[in-house]
């Protein structure tokens, strides 16, 4: 019941917020969008992606195809509060799992301050103790609503919900989950610009070990984009997590497990890529992290991705 308290307070908070933003942004077009956005942010098509990041959320709404296939290894606690796996995902207490997961993203801007978007994966997971399998993960979507922007600062209110279309237990986390968040994009100058993300992610109809989490990040970019020729920008991110409840699993010694209170622990990972622009409509990501806490998801990633703007 306090999972569901929290819930309908946070969807009371995003409702607000939606409406506020809605109004601000209908005032905005009625006084002509673009005159209160610096050049870069006037048309997203025109000038190419206007955001670097690769494991921080943009705060820019757009159109947009994306490709992405992840490499994640050595996850001991792969049920810590249901996040990534549901209480039901192992046949058998789990000690370590490596996971590979394709997904595609298809994101559309009715305008420069709103967005719809859904996203769906296919995961290949690999355990030690359980047998290994692959399939479609769970399916999410949400929108992004622009509300508030002045000068060089665009702050967006994003809703994501996952739904559990996962084929098997082990392809996702076997229930429904509400994630608002708050996402930032300041241009610092020409040559550098500041992207952050709150979010706040609640699981409802899980299992015993279901539990809310808090995450943030900020990712630093380096260089400028261009419409019209090949552009590279450096990217360096740091993203944590605390989780707020739930529970987790713990392998004490081999073959022997303990479920622990997952309260109270933070992870943190830091990323670093590099994003190549081949011209205005299209780039690829290339980068690496590392989580560098005691406590984590999982300890090495590796990601890939192609973005096509349209």
């Amino acid at each position: 019941m306090r999972v569901y308290f929290r819930a309908r307070i946070v969807i009371g908070i995003t409702l607000l917020l939606c409406v506020v933003g809605s109004t601000q942004a209908q005032g905005r077009v009625s006084k002509d969008f673009t005159t209160y956005l610096p050049a870069e942010f006037e048309s997203p098509p025109a000038v190419g992606p206007l955001s670097s990041v690769a494991f921080i959320d943009s705060a820019l709404p757009r159109s947009m195809v994306r490709l992405r296939f992840d490499l994640d290894y050595h996850n001991v606690q792969p049920l810590r509060s249901e996040y990534l796996f549901g209480v039901n995902s192992f046949s058998v207490p789990e000690r370590r799992v490596d996971m590979q997961e394709y997904s595609t993203t298809v994101e559309y801007a009715f305008s420069p301050w709103l967005s719809v978007f859904m996203e769906s994966p296919v995961r290949w997971v690999n355990p030690d103790t359980n047998t290994n399998e692959h399939g479609v993960g769970d399916t999410n979507f949400g929108f992004k609503l622009t509300i508030y922007e002045y000068g060089p600062f665009v702050g967006t209110l994003q809703v994501r919900g996952y739904w559990q279309t996962a084929r098997q237990a082990v392809l996702g986390t076997d229930h429904f989950s509400l994630e608002p968040a708050l996402l930032g994009h300041f241009k610092i100058n020409d040559m550098f610009t500041l992207e952050g993300q709150v979010k706040y992610w609640i699981p409802m109809g899980g299992g015993d070990f279901e539990g809310e989490i808090l995450s943030y990040g900020l990712g630093l970019v380096y260089g400028q984009n261009s419409g019209n020729e090949i552009w590279l920008t450096p990217v360096v991110e740091v993203v944590g997590w605390s989780v707020l409840n739930g529970k987790t699993q713990i392998e004490t010694s081999p073959g022997a497990f303990v479920i622990e209170d997952a309260r109270g622990q933070t992870i943190v990972n830091v990323f670093g890529g590099v994003r190549i622009g081949l011209g205005g409509n299209a780039d690829i990501y290339a980068g690496y992290g590392r989580c560098v806490t005691s406590s984590a998801w999982f300890r090495d990633y590796a990601r890939v991705e192609l973005r096509i703007l349209f």
